[in-house]
């Protein structure tokens, strides 16, 4: 039997009740559900039909697997043959302590190596962004953009994060995802977890781990941009202006001549009038 017409037909429910339950009709906006939908069909797709889709999901399977894996080795070597099933081996003790300490202790070490933290920031960063852009601005480019940011870092660093932090990234893009493409977040999330995504709680940004020490020093040359440095943020005006002349692309416009003016906005540009 044919799946698809069952699965039009309910798309279609799953619309006609939320519209009937809606108690404002008229704020329903027909090009944000639709792109939602375009969405979740492009990611289906990405995922069920191209082999590098389903190579990633299948990947992250298992690497949680895997992890799971050195847990269970080190119950055994602790238990010996009490972690057997038969010899209760499925009790809380033995069967679900040793995982939370492993998992505990990886975390440590990740925070130790200002991994865990980095990974965090990242995350808190792209919950903030996407909560604001779809709360307050109504900007659903820029939320998945952000998402895509997330997701691009983490790939950068899938060697040095290591699978707990890959998985706890995946599992927030994933819920950040759930508005625009419920059905195959869910899955997406369930294989990450093996729980149901519309169950947990939107997630939150940590404001604290927000804060940087750094941020992008705009150069401008006669208001024009010509660089971005990055440098520690406090830094008094005179060392902002030796940063920004400091520059190669700014030396180059300036053609080896002292500015005429230095205009310092702390924290956020320095602009040299030539």
């Amino acid at each position: 039997m044919n799946n698809l017409p069952i699965g039009i037909l309910g798309i279609v429910a799953i619309l006609a009740i939320a519209f009937a339950l809606s108690s404002n009709r008229r704020a329903i906006r027909l090009r944000v559900v639709g792109a939602a939908f375009a969405l979740q069909t492009g990611i289906a797709v990405l995922v069920l039909y191209v082999p590098a889709g389903r190579a990633v999901i299948e990947g992250m399977s298992r690497g949680v697997s895997a992890l799971l894996g050195y847990a269970q080795a080190g119950t055994d070597f602790i238990f010996g043959p009490l972690a057997k099933p038969e010899m209760g081996g499925h009790s809380f003790a033995i069967a679900a302590l040793p995982v939370i300490i492993f998992f505990a202790s990886l975390v440590s070490i990740l925070y130790y190596l200002r991994i865990m933290p980095l990974v965090i920031r990242w995350i808190g960063g792209a919950i903030e962004k996407v909560t604001g852009d779809m709360d307050r601005r109504f900007a659903f480019n820029t939320a998945i953009a952000a998402v895509m940011e997330l997701i691009n870092e983490v790939s950068r660093l899938r060697e040095s994060a290591g699978p707990e932090a890959q998985r706890f990234a995946l599992e927030t893009a994933s819920s950040l995802c759930f508005p625009f493409a419920p059905h195959v977040t869910t899955d997406a999330y369930f294989l990450l977890t093996g729980e149901r995504l519309w169950e947990q709680p939107w997630p939150t940004a940590d404001a604290a781990m927000l804060e940087r020490d750094t941020y992008e020093l705009v150069c401008q040359v006669n208001g024009k941009l010509r660089d971005t440095l990055t440098v520690a943020k406090g830094l008094p005006k005179d060392q902002i202006e030796a940063a920004a002349l400091a520059s190669d692309k700014v030396v180059r416009i300036l053609e080896g001549k002292l500015p005429r003016k230095v205009i310092v906005v702390p924290d956020r540009l320095v602009n040299l009038v030539a």
